[in-house]
Order: C-alpha cells, then sequence, then structure tokens
C-alpha cells in the first residue's frame, strides 16, 4: 500500500513539473519573433511618420504592442509560480501522509512489566 501512494505522489509530481513544459514552455526566446515582429512594425511606420503628431502616434502603436508581449510574459510566469505551488502542497500532503502512515504502523507499546529489582527486603 504505502509503495503505491508513494508512486501515486511521484507521478503527479511528474505531470506537475512536466505538463507546462509539454504545453509550451515560458522560453523567452518564444517571444522573439513577436518582439521583433512589433520593432519592424514600429522601425515601418516611424520612417512614414511626417512631424512629431504621427511619431507620438507611432510610438503609442509600439508601446501598446509592446506590452501586449510583456502581458504574456507575465501570464507565463504566472503560470510557472502556480507549478511551485502545487509542488510544494503535494509535498507537504505527501508529508503529512508520511507521518500518518508510520504512526498507524507503528508498534503498540507495551504493557509495563514489573521489574524483579525492588524485591522487599
Amino acid at each position: 500500500m504505502r509503495k503505491i501512494v508513494i508512486l501515486v505522489f511521484v507521478a503527479l509530481a511528474a505531470i506537475l513539473w512536466l505538463g507546462p513544459v509539454i504545453a509550451g514552455g515560458t522560453d523567452p526566446a518564444d517571444y522573439a519573433d513577436e518582439l521583433g515582429a512589433a520593432l519592424a512594425t514600429a522601425d515601418l511606420n516611424e520612417s512614414r511618420a511626417q512631424g512629431a503628431p504621427q511619431q507620438t502616434v507611432v510610438n503609442g502603436w509600439v508601446n501598446r504592442d509592446l506590452q501586449a508581449i510583456q502581458i504574456e510574459q507575465r501570464n507565463d510566469l504566472l503560470t510557472a509560480e502556480h507549478r511551485q505551488t502545487a509542488l510544494l502542497t503535494l509535498l507537504a500532503v505527501m508529508l503529512a501522509w508520511s507521518f500518518v502512515a508510520d504512526r498507524s504502523t507503528a508498534p503498540a507499546p507495551s504493557p509495563a512489566e514489573p521489574s524483579s529489582a525492588s524485591s522487599p527486603s
């Protein structure tokens, strides 16, 4: 029974640890294409801007695009933090189960036997 429970905990830990990696992890290189596209669009729009008002509008568009990428990165990081929290919770449950299992399988203390050292004189 104990081995089965340990295997279940190990399987859950592996799923929690590898799940986001399999689903497409939070590698910074994942955003390189999006950043490149946003900056290339900014350069193109900036080259066509004439005067301060148009440059201000172009800067607003670039800011919007870069903020959207930052929001995606933040959401991915929050997902990674949830993974760590879930692993710590699993560890706490595993330790609690181990403590309870050790207490329930410990042999009961034997009743105290009268000692032969104390004899009436």
